[in-house]
């Protein structure tokens, strides 16, 4: 098994958009833009210089388990003027943004040819997000177990 933290506040993969462009010649072509390119990077870097720091060796091949656990800031609108949190707001889960799946996007890309070669290999994912004091990223790699095949009945057709 490979774990590692990684401090900061986790950044999401943002969403690619397209839109057509006129090429020379009359034909149309696409260019595709990411959004928060700069933050995603330094985030990135991050994630990876952790999973070195840590030891991470490439899982060259075969289907591989990730766990990956997110801890992030709680608003300023959670906590009381002399900076305690509000009972109403204690046990509140991160409902809003950043997106859990934009957030473990940018962790698994950061990841491929690290841990594993293709973040398709990643057969099991289990994720959270939470708030807590100090923002960052927990993440479990494992080789995946290959679960008994299931079999199918008739009935169940």
């Amino acid at each position: 098994m490979m774990r590692f933290s990684v401090l900061g506040v986790p950044q999401p993969k943002g969403s690619a958009r397209a839109w057509p462009v006129r090429r020379p010649g009359g034909r149309i072509g696409v260019a595709v833009s990411s959004d928060n390119r700069r933050r995603l990077r330094g985030w990135t870097e991050l994630v990876q210089a952790a999973a070195i720091e840590a030891g991470v060796r490439p899982i060259l091949a075969g289907p591989v388990a990730v766990r990956i656990v997110f801890t992030l800031p709680r608003p300023k609108a959670h906590y009381r003027t002399n900076g305690t949190v509000r009972p109403s707001k204690q046990a509140r889960l991160p409902a809003g943004r950043p997106d859990l799946d934009k957030l473990v996007r940018a962790v698994l890309d950061a990841l491929s040819g690290l841990a594993w070669r293709d973040d398709g290999q990643v057969t099991e994912l289990a994720t959270a997000k939470r708030y807590g004091e100090i923002p960052g990223v927990t993440v479990e790699v494992t080789p995946a177990e290959v679960p008994a095949e299931p079999r199918l009945r008739q009935e169940d057709l």
